[in-house]
């Protein structure tokens, strides 16, 4: 139960966790301290947020937000908060660095080719990264799938560790331009398939085994073939939030198509800010350069 002064609130009482409402009345709570935010660049997920501008903008709305979230009953937490350099000089981040552990003490510097923003990576580098790791775990898995029923592991390949498994990253990110990776996580899958079924596909097999049930196929994807239109897709369909995010400067959305512009970094990124992170109440403060 909650006590509140003299009032006794059941814990049975209200939305509870997991229930529908529960983001959208924790949205409403922290609207009015979203919006408050003074930095250029603003981008809230619900309690992830990521903010954007000039170091005095950027150090400013924490002194200002933190208390405001504290009424609220929220902390940030500045062990999981992040900062990322994009293009500062190393002498003016180290300025910019202790300005903010003055209010985010144990704020976190993450290097630009680890930057992810809600698991998306963002840059070349963070991107090839992330295939070969989901290559590498796929590998791993092809070794455990052998040890069980052939059907199961053709299921369990086809469902859930092959495409399923990274379709999310192939959709926020450019991962089409780096076809050597995508073309290593192909390999990896027909090498799988292939310990499964107990057959070697070639190139023709190979061509038919990654056609849809309904085709003769058994529905194995290629990373390679999907990579262009699931990005493309995700692009279409977020166009129109996009262009709200950046206040309908189409100019800057077709300038740099290689960003992750599925997802709210295209903004961060294009008008080239410092990008910290957050937890309890995630708080990302970015930083001009």
């Amino acid at each position: 139960m909650l006590i509140n002064s003299d009032n006794i609130i059941s814990s049975a009482t209200g939305i509870q966790q997991g229930e529908p409402l529960g983001p959208l009345l924790f949205a409403m709570a922290i609207d009015g301290v979203a919006r408050s935010i003074a930095s250029p660049s603003n981008i809230w997920y619900l309690d992830d947020a990521t903010l954007g501008g000039s170091i005095e903008a950027v150090a400013a709305d924490p002194r200002r937000v933190i208390p405001a979230l504290s009424l609220l009953g929220l902390e940030i937490n500045s062990s999981k908060s992040e900062i990322i350099n994009l293009n500062y000089t190393a002498d003016d981040f180290e300025s910019a660095i202790r300005d903010i552990r003055l209010i985010l003490e144990d704020i976190k510097i993450t290097p630009k080719e680890e930057l992810h923003i809600l698991g998306s990576p963002v840059f070349p580098m963070a991107i090839r990264e992330c295939l070969d790791t989901k290559r590498v775990i796929l590998t791993r898995m092809t070794e455990k799938l052998q040890l069980i029923d052939a059907h199961l592991a053709l299921f369990l390949l086809k469902n859930s560790f092959s495409l399923p498994s990274f379709l999310y990253t192939l959709q926020s990110a450019p991962c089409y331009l780096e076809q050597n990776f995508l073309n290593e996580i192909d390999i990896t899958v027909k090498r799988c398939a292939e310990l499964i079924c107990n057959v070697n596909f070639d190139d023709t097999g190979w061509r038919q085994v990654k056609l849809l049930l309904r085709f003769g196929g058994l529905g194995l994807r290629s990373a390679v073939d999907l990579a262009r239109p699931a990005y493309l897709s995700s692009l279409s369909s977020s166009h129109e939030l996009i262009d709200e995010i950046l206040g309908g400067s189409s100019q800057c959305f077709s300038g740099s198509l290689w960003i992750s512009i599925a997802s709210p970094l295209y903004y961060l990124l294009h008008n080239r800010v410092v990008a910290p992170g957050s937890t309890q109440c995630p708080l990302h403060l970015p930083v001009p350069f």
